[in-house]
């Protein structure tokens, strides 16, 4: 890792936003329990809470950062944010095989669709849309990978209209972007 940036090593809009954090932490800004998306390894991605802080020397010159991330599975309020988004991971998960909408989401959350895109941006840097997509496409693929399930019980589970939507998901190209798998394309 010595001589890389995060550019070498993540998508470039993850790799700016990892930079940001680290020039504020740099600068001597703690960043505890963000929640963000999370490029875990090629092509997949998780919520997560990410700590980080600035790491001083014995005369106090901040000499590097030291940070944590562990995954977002309770159903507690996201610190930092506002109640109404508190609970939002959690009830897309479980509403995911409702078809649950962006308009769905911000009714839930209580906030206007403008609101509550310009607070996923922020919190997650995402759109409501592509948060949508990758919890659809990862519970698709813990569904395909983990139990005895058939593709059109996976579709009907994961909030897919039919098989057939899941295979163009899984076959369409990634065109980039922060909550895009590869090789995942948008929901449909």
């Amino acid at each position: 890792m010595i001589g890389k940036s995060e550019a070498d090593l993540y998508d470039q809009q993850f790799a700016a936003m990892y930079h940001r954090d680290e020039l504020a932490v740099i600068n001597g800004r703690a960043i505890l329990d963000k929640p963000e998306l999370i490029q875990t390894a090629p092509g997949e991605f998780e919520w997560r809470l990410t700590s980080k802080i600035p790491v001083r020397d014995a005369a106090g010159r901040i000499v590097g950062t030291a940070g944590i991330t562990r995954r977002m599975t309770s159903a507690a309020t996201m610190p930092g944010q506002p109640d109404a988004l508190g609970g939002l991971i959690r009830h897309a998960r479980e509403n995911i095989a409702r078809r649950i909408t962006v308009r769905g989401l911000a009714t839930h959350a209580k906030l206007s669709v403008a609101t509550l895109k310009r607070r996923i941006q922020t919190a997650f840097v995402t759109t409501p849309r592509r948060f949508l997509a990758v919890i659809r496409l990862n519970e698709a693929a813990r569904l395909l990978s983990g139990s005895a399930m058939n593709v059109a019980e996976v579709a009907d589970r994961s909030g897919y209209e039919s098989p057939a939507s899941i295979t163009r998901a899984l076959r369409r190209p990634a065109r980039g972007g922060v909550g895009r798998v590869p090789q995942a394309g948008e929901p449909v």
